[in-house]
């Protein structure tokens, strides 16, 4: 009997040593599921924050395109869309130097209201604007290119 007593103690330490791993797993899973709802906590209140983050920038953003649209362009341009351009009168060729200088001016304001950049429409919309002589004249030296 004494060979048996010591396996039941060993059985019995055994034993009870299962059952506070049985305990410790047992608590392991609480904790477990106590994280995992907070953790559900956290996640909603920062769902709730970025809503409201997303708002808040939203509705600043709107306000911003709302004054931008209301506002006059910098540097007091106007914008074309809102402005009927009248086109330049036509040069007809006239040896005035006053003529001529007017005309100049004009194709260069039309080409600034209308943003005309490239140097090829601006010479297509300025022969365009010629009548007359000064048309003949262009036409002689186009067919010469």
């Amino acid at each position: 009997m004494s060979s048996a007593n010591p396996s039941g103690k060993i059985q019995r330490d055994r034993l009870v040593e299962l059952e506070e791993q049985m305990l410790y797993l047992v608590e392991v899973s609480d904790s477990i599921r106590f994280l995992e709802s907070r953790l559900e906590e956290i996640a909603e209140k920062i769902d709730m924050m970025m809503r409201n983050e997303i708002a808040y920038v939203n509705t600043r953003l709107n306000l911003t395109m709302r004054a931008m649209a209301n506002q006059a362009p910098a540097g007091g341009a106007i914008l074309v869309s809102r402005v009927k351009i009248p086109e330049p009168k036509p040069f007809c060729g006239a040896r005035d130097a006053k003529a001529l200088e007017n005309y100049i001016f004009n194709l260069e304001q039309y080409f600034r209201a209308t943003n005309t950049i490239t140097e090829e429409a601006k010479v297509t919309l300025a022969t365009m604007h010629m009548s007359e002589d000064a048309k003949l004249w262009w036409r002689s030296r186009y067919v010469d290119m």
